[in-house]
């Protein structure tokens, strides 16, 4: 397996995704006051490890919100505050998946 390949195997691009959403949450709607990179970290990871190709993010919520308490370590978010970061994390993985089958 190519090493851009791995959209599914949460490893797909990794320190790569991490400096992105670093540099990147600032600039989201979902930020709210107070709260920084830490906070959001935990659910950029979620989302991006769980993504499945071929899954709409509605159809994982469910279970995506009930490993949040699991995975969310320090994080100060609620799921509803960080149900958007998941979201975020899950399009740009499944961006990058159809990027892939296209040009692959």
């Amino acid at each position: 397996m190519r090493p851009d390949s791995r959209a599914n195997s949460g490893e797909w691009r990794g320190d790569a995704d991490e400096a992105y959403w670093r540099e990147q949450f600032r600039h989201e709607r979902y930020l709210r006051p107070g709260f920084g990179y830490l906070d959001y970290a935990p659910a950029y990871r979620l989302g991006k490890r769980r993504y499945r190709p071929g899954i709409r993010f509605e159809q994982a919520e469910s279970a995506l919100a009930a490993e949040w308490p699991l995975c969310r370590g320090r994080s100060r978010l609620a799921w509803n505050e960080a149900r958007e970061a998941v979201r975020a994390s899950w399009n740009r993985m499944e961006r990058f998946h159809r990027w892939e089958e296209m040009y692959a």
